[in-house]
């Protein structure tokens, strides 16, 4: 028997341990977050015809309040157009399908009203307001239009929040709940309460999931070298009608007022790109010098060289970075000079 083997009650209390971080590391939340997404809103869309046999049963849609369900078509709408601008076809699917449950309920809320008038004329504007937006998103670089689109979405889920309150006050006031739809309400809590946890979880306000970047970085004092290695980014988005980007990476050096440049070789067609590529520059190492020293590294995409889009993410790497993992890493770099330092950064747009 080999007498450096590990007996197995020591490999099962190592692998209990290191589970939950193994799985966490190997799990794309993002892909659960469609999937869960994706049957709630299947149970959504049902929940939202059954109200037409109510009105059916009633004989009139007048006793609901019509503001959740044009609120929910707005925002089943926009999310199948933000599936579309970064080629998600989840999205696009469970939001085209969510559009279309939305927009027979919205019918038949309007055949079986019998003071229509109201509805009407907030069906128009809601019309209206939509199709200048799609004119407008035509005009804009396609990143522009993902940030103005999660902006939108983001404003309608307040909106349907404040609805959600505005219904218990007036309940409350009436005495009453019959004119609140609960099926479609009880659905929406719970699409909305995932949505805002994974929003949490990955730190992005608006779910735009610009991919995150693996990098080391090394201080060499005596050689007043610091090298930056990059080993690879996740998740790139796809943009629209361009696909896969052409990533690669510029990395500049600030230092002193003297601004410094390089970059990765451009890997083609890929959403996951692997470099293993080193970046070396010549800096001062004085304690003032370094403090006041940062690297901006910015992922790039060679499809669109003069688009105002060609900016995929970028990180800042500094003392005082507004990143905590970002200012972690450099802290980490100041303090142990000549040991390469690893981690991991979301990329963020270039305008946040």
């Amino acid at each position: 028997m080999n007498s450096t083997s590990v007996p197995l009650e020591k490999q099962l209390q190592i692998l209990y341990k290191d589970f939950p971080k193994s799985l966490l590391r190997h799990l794309n939340f993002f892909d659960l977050l469609c999937t869960s997404i994706g049957i709630n809103i299947f149970f959504l869309g049902l929940a939202a015809l059954s109200n037409i046999r109510r009105w059916k049963m009633r004989g009139k849609s007048d006793q609901d309040f019509f503001l959740p369900f044009i609120l929910a078509w707005i925002g089943s709408f926009l999310w199948t157009v933000y599936g579309f601008l970064v080629t998600n076809w989840q999205i696009e699917l469970v939001n085209g399908y969510l559009t279309a449950a939305n927009s027979v309920v919205l019918i038949a809320l309007y055949i079986y009203r019998i003071r229509k008038k109201s509805l009407a004329a907030v069906i128009f504007i809601t019309g209206l307001a939509t199709g200048s937006l799609l004119l407008l998103l035509a005009q804009l670089p396609n990143i522009t239009s993902v940030h103005l689109v999660g902006s939108i979405c983001s404003c309608i889920q307040i909106g349907c929040a404040c609805t959600m309150l505005y219904m218990i006050v007036l309940a409350i006031k009436k005495k009453r709940i019959d004119f609140i739809p609960f099926p479609p309400v009880a659905q929406i809590f719970n699409i909305e309460f995932q949505v805002t946890l994974y929003s949490i979880w990955i730190e992005d306000f608006y779910l735009l999931k610009l991919g995150r970047i693996h990098l080391g970085i090394t201080l060499e004092a005596s050689a007043r070298r610091l090298t930056i290695n990059v080993a690879k980014i996740d998740d790139l988005p796809k943009y629209g009608i361009y696909g896969p980007p052409d990533p690669y990476v510029r990395i500049t050096l600030n230092q002193k007022q003297v601004t410094q440049s390089k970059q990765t070789r451009t890997l083609k067609n890929t959403c996951n790109p692997v470099f293993k590529e080193a970046v070396m520059f010549l800096v001062s190492v004085g304690e003032e010098d370094l403090e006041n020293t940062s690297l901006v590294v910015s992922v790039m995409d060679a499809l669109r060289p003069s688009c105002p889009s060609s900016v995929i993410g970028e990180i800042i790497l500094s003392k005082g970075a507004e990143e905590k993992s970002c200012a972690e890493q450099w802290r980490m770099m100041l303090a142990s000079p000549g040991k390469e330092i690893k981690a991991s950064h979301t990329l963020k747009s270039p305008s946040e």
